[in-house]
């Protein structure tokens, strides 16, 4: 049994150091690896940040349109309301004041054939 330890013992002194240099060149590697991906990470992590900066100017800018697009809409919805107030208004006038504005229209229309009656004769005594 010693002598398998003996055995065992020189073959990982041979064994293990070499083994040891291809763990840290293997980890080298890994690492360097690492290291170019972090790169292209932050490569890539800062062509996000434009694009969100400009993103986000694009949005503001549309705020803007959106903003101008709500206070044209509030203003139609105000003119909308006051012209149908003053329909109302006008309907129910007329619909209380219908029998006086129909005297004085036809007072009036009265009125304008009288003229014309009156003027005739009077056109015909200068011919």
């Amino acid at each position: 049994m010693d002598a398998f330890f003996l055995a065992l013992r020189e073959i990982s002194v041979l064994v293990l150091p070499t083994l040891g240099a291809l763990v840290l060149i293997f980890l080298l590697v890994l690492f360097y690896r690492l290291y170019l991906m972090m790169k292209k990470v932050d490569l890539l992590m800062d062509r996000v940040n434009k694009t969100m900066d400009i993103v986000d100017k694009e949005l503001n800018d549309l705020q803007v349109s959106i903003s101008v697009i709500t206070n044209l809409a509030n203003g139609i919805v105000t003119v909308q309301n006051f012209t149908r107030q003053s329909v109302t208004t006008l309907a129910l006038y007329l619909v209380e004041h219908f029998e006086s504005i129909k005297e004085w229209i036809f007072g009036f229309f009265d009125k304008k054939t009288e003229v014309k009656v009156q003027e005739e004769p009077v056109e015909e005594q200068n011919a």
